[in-house]
């Protein structure tokens, strides 16, 4: 039997006696439009974020990442220490360190491998039979390798 008094709130108010002769009562429904109106600019506003994030592309967020934004000249210049503001003294720093040799050291590897070259100068000769016999090996046709796949098939 409970089911039969099921209404909602809008119906309880719109069949009222009281809101029947003295009409719906405004207070409620202009609570209700001003949350309404709140609701829908919040969403409204959540879907503009939405939409510039989907917008703005890998290159726009790199750009924006690495650069700054200079907005007296309207240009994205980098974040390097090279376009820092800098004195005379520091210019000066900057360009002797530029100008100024350095000497390379020599590797520890580069003296160690002169050193074996030089043991190792000796030269091996061979005979013509030698070399004939170390061709055949090389460049047989069938060579271990070849013969054991054979096998194994």
């Amino acid at each position: 039997m409970a089911h039969r008094f099921r209404s909602t709130y809008g119906s309880i108010s719109l069949n009222d006696l009281k809101n029947i002769y003295s009409g719906p009562e405004r207070v409620n429904r202009i609570e209700l439009a001003c949350q309404e109106s709140k609701l829908n600019r919040k969403l409204e506003k959540r879907e503009k974020m939405i939409e510039e994030v989907n917008k703005m592309t890998f290159e726009k967020k790199y750009r924006k990442r690495l650069n700054d934004y200079v907005p007296e000249y309207k240009i994205y210049l980098p974040k390097a220490p090279a376009f820092r503001e800098a004195d005379n003294t520091q210019v000066d720093e900057i360009v002797g360190r530029l100008y100024q040799t350095q000497e390379r050291r020599p590797r520890k590897s580069a003296k160690s491998c002169d050193s074996e070259q030089s043991r190792s100068s000796n030269k091996l000769t061979y005979s013509a039979s030698e070399l004939n016999m170390i061709y055949e090996r090389l460049h047989q046709s069938e060579t271990q390798t070849f013969r054991n796949r054979q096998v194994f098939r």
